[in-house]
């Protein structure tokens, strides 16, 4: 496995570089994550659109209008908590579980490039999410006034967004595969 910071080629199955130290496995700094490692010639996933989800839709409002000059700082704040609790509650409910069952399916599938897909876009998705917040945290405890500071952590929300979302259109899309093949195996019975 190659090492994505310093291009190291690293046995199989190694989660940190032999070189640098770097993790190989998203998430192998937390031991209560798993995550598929990432494979060297995958073709990663990457949104090509927008999501634009109610909450996504209504983040994006509230900017503007604090960008405009309206008093609705605390609006917003309050509008990003209640986006992090939902990623939170999704994380935990849902994140965990798939990864659980990405990793049981990449051991039994090593040739099968979607697990690790999926578990790349996903944890792509949390990971960014996370920034974006973290972004958002940093603006609002320094009060900062900055348009491009409200502007890339808004962005990073919604970049981090995007990604969850398309890893659950990638899982839908899988599914749906699964049941067409379930329906044929059936209807040859």
């Amino acid at each position: 496995m190659k090492c994505l910071q310093c291009q190291t080629d690293n046995p199989p199955r190694s989660t940190r570089c032999q070189k640098c130290g770097s993790p190989l496995i998203p998430g192998a700094d937390d031991p209560t994550a798993s995550s598929v490692g990432l494979k060297e010639g995958v073709d990663y996933p990457h949104p090509t659109h927008h999501y634009d989800t109610e909450q996504i839709l209504v983040a994006r409002e509230l900017v503007d209008a604090l960008l405009e000059g309206e008093d609705c700082f605390d609006e917003l704040e309050d509008h990003l908590h209640q986006m992090n609790d939902n990623f939170k509650q999704f994380e935990q409910q849902y994140a965990a579980n798939m990864q659980k069952m990405l990793v049981q399916e990449a051991g039994k599938h090593p040739e099968d490039d979607y697990n690790t897909k999926l578990s790349y876009v996903l944890r792509t998705g949390l990971k960014v999410f996370d920034e974006g917040q973290q972004a958002f945290r940093t603006f609002f405890e320094t009060e900062s006034e900055d348009a491009d500071e409200l502007e890339a952590a808004f962005h990073k929300v919604r970049d981090g967004n995007d990604y969850v979302c398309l890893a659950l259109e990638m899982a839908q899309q899988r599914l749906a595969e699964l049941e067409a093949v379930i329906e044929a195996r059936e209807s040859e019975e």
